[in-house]
């Protein structure tokens, strides 16, 4: 049961996360259930073993905070590579190569080392080899981004990634996607 994942809603049924996906281990869903933090909102059909057979339990699929002290959305998403890929459509901003989430590298459009920050205006998705050759270069020819660089609300992010597809280990994830045009395929619990 260790790579059984639960996901984890807010109090108000909404995901606290998209990106990556706000789930945790089942064992874990399980320990915040006990506790009272959170309730289940819905079960995988797959058993608790217990010292006991009267008491039947199964492993949470879905589980709802309880915790009436929630954190308000962020506006702007942290700049991380996740949310940058989606920014930038999957693409490196050199060359256009198509990347993966786990290809993605942040380029520095400006170096570090001419004064660029790190900041959502000065990061572009690239690949690793163009991220390697551009080193400190300055932008220009080549070096310039398909793209300017620019700050996406939380909003902007989510409503590209909803057009990605994503995997979800059950069927009682879906409801709580809410409208999601991209694909979603169920992977059986294990």
């Amino acid at each position: 049961m260790d790579s059984l994942r639960t996901l984890v809603l807010r109090k108000d049924y909404q995901p606290f996360s998209l990106f990556p996906i706000s789930s945790i281990h089942a064992r874990d869903a399980v320990t915040r259930v006990v506790s009272g933090s959170c309730e289940v909102v819905a079960n995988y059909d797959i058993r608790i073993k217990t010292p006991n057979d009267k008491l039947v339990m199964y492993w949470p699929s879905v589980i709802r905070s309880l915790d009436p002290k929630l954190k308000k959305l962020r506006d702007i998403p942290n700049l991380s590579a996740e949310p940058l890929y989606y920014r930038d459509h999957a693409v490196c901003q050199y060359c256009g190569k198509g990347l993966t989430v786990h290809e993605v590298t942040m380029d520095h459009v400006m170096p570090i080392s001419k004064g660029g920050p790190t900041s959502w205006d000065n990061i572009v998705a690239a690949c690793n080899d163009c991220n390697s050759r551009k080193g400190n270069q300055a932008p220009k020819g080549q070096w310039m981004p398909k793209q300017k660089p620019y700050i996406p609300s939380i909003w902007d992010i989510l409503k590209i990634r909803k057009t990605y597809p994503i995997t979800v280990p059950d069927e009682s994830w879906v409801p709580w996607l809410g409208d999601w045009p991209g694909q979603i395929s169920i992977r059986e619990a294990a």
